[in-house]
Order: C-alpha cells, then structure tokens, then sequence
C-alpha cells in the first residue's frame, strides 16, 4: 500500500524537469485530547501529503508556520488571496498536497481544526507524512 501511495504521488511529478527528487515518509501524532502535532521540521523537504490515522475524529487540517524548532509562537498560515491553509481529512484518508502551498514553510505543525476552531483528537491519532525532497 505505501508502494501505491508513493508511485501515486511520483505520477503528480511527472513531466517536470524540475521535480525530480526523492520521497521518504516520516510519522507524527497528535496527542489525545490535543490538536496540534509537535513541531515539524521539513528539513528542506516539501510535505506533499498526509495519510490519516484510522479512527481520525472528523476535522479539517491546517497548517500553523514558525520560525525555529524552537518557536512556541505558531501561527495560523494563509494563502496569498487571504486564506487560511486547511485541508480536507477523514478516518483513513490519504490527501495530496500541491507542493507550492507548504514549500515556503519548513518549521511547522499540523493542527486539527482551522485557525481558532481546534478539534480535540478522541484518541492519539497517527499521521504519515510524505515529504519530497526537491
């Protein structure tokens, strides 16, 4: 399955002279009863999906950027039209991200909810992410 998931996303790639790169994943959680992953670092590596936990409690993900690991100031990120970064997630999902809107962002955390609507996790909830290093 995780094979599927990584030719999947090379496909995305496809075609680009400039897209040529590696893909790894890493695993993050949110805690139960929180909403918010620990701070991730991309380490220069785009985050170009997310696979959900199988019993996700329902909530959008969004994204919160900082400026170091050690930051404790994260804030809510926004497209350019004035957007707050969300995504759609669901128990046992697996979403493709277009690698523009997190390649500015490499000290960050994944939040369950949007922006002041947090959504506590029922659960420790597992997050694989898939990174593509350019």
């Amino acid at each position: 399955m995780k094979i599927l998931f990584l030719a999947f996303c090379m496909l995305l790639f496809v075609g680009s002279a400039s897209s040529q790169g590696k893909f790894t994943f890493t695993e993050t959680t949110i805690a139960a009863s929180d909403s918010l992953t620990p701070v991730i670092n991309g380490n220069g590596a785009v985050l170009v999906g997310i696979k959900g936990d199988t019993a996700w409690t329902a909530a959008r993900i969004s994204v919160l950027g900082g400026s170091t690991v050690q930051d404790t100031n994260f804030v809510p990120v926004y497209d350019s039209s004035g957007a707050v970064i969300n995504f759609y997630m669901a128990a046992n999902v697996y979403i493709t991200l277009p690698r523009e809107v997190t390649m500015g962002i490499n000290i960050f955390k994944l939040k369950s909810g949007i922006h002041e609507s947090a959504v506590a996790q029922a659960a420790a909830r597992k997050l694989k992410l898939l990174w593509w290093y350019p």
